[in-house]
């Protein structure tokens, strides 16, 4: 379906979930979807629970090639790992433990899109919405190395992105908890 007026081609997706259990996931989120009349029966693949493998540290060898086995396995189209954070165990403030994080991430999903999903400082709430850039948590190399940021919160979607203006726009959380746009 057409996204932000966009048209969006279809394709895999393998979805490497680190910041909770799979459980939780599917019968927290999955769960909930379902019993709004989401259809689920996409292209969207996550590691099996027993092959699982949380507290990664992409810096090491074992893990990277973890990672770099789990998605030439599945072959996606488009790489979504939630969240940053939970891939190594260095200083995300660091902007040279930043940038070979961000090399191991783009070694291993060589070629494809990817999503990175990343927490933001606290905010705030006598103040509006900042920029992405300002929110983000972490070193400047990481604002700097992406080519979007996109910063979804209540009921606004700012994007900065280095190709076109910034853009906001005003969402609106369904009962399902998908935001429609």
């Amino acid at each position: 379906k057409p996204f932000l007026g966009k048209a969006v081609a279809g394709g895999k997706v393998l979805y490497i979930q680190q910041d909770e259990s799979e459980l939780s996931w599917r019968s927290s989120k999955l769960e909930v979807l379902k019993s709004h009349g989401i259809n689920l029966d996409c292209p969207v693949q996550m590691v099996h629970p027993e092959d699982a493998r949380h507290g990664l540290d992409i810096l090491t060898t074992r893990d990277y090639e973890y990672l770099s086995d789990v998605v030439r396995t599945a072959c996606p189209d488009l790489v979504i790992i939630d969240a940053l954070r939970e891939l190594f165990s260095g200083d995300e403030n660091d902007s040279g433990t930043m940038k070979l994080v961000f090399d191991r991430i783009a070694a291993a999903t060589a070629g494809l899109s990817t999503v990175l999903l990343h927490h933001i400082h606290k905010l705030d709430p006598r103040f509006p919405v900042p920029r992405p850039v300002d929110a983000a948590r972490g070193s400047s190399y990481i604002a700097g190395k992406v080519y979007a940021l996109w910063l979804l919160h209540d009921s606004t979607l700012r994007i900065q992105s280095r190709f076109g203006p910034e853009t906001t726009v005003v969402a609106r959380r369904l009962p399902s908890g998908l935001f429609a746009f």
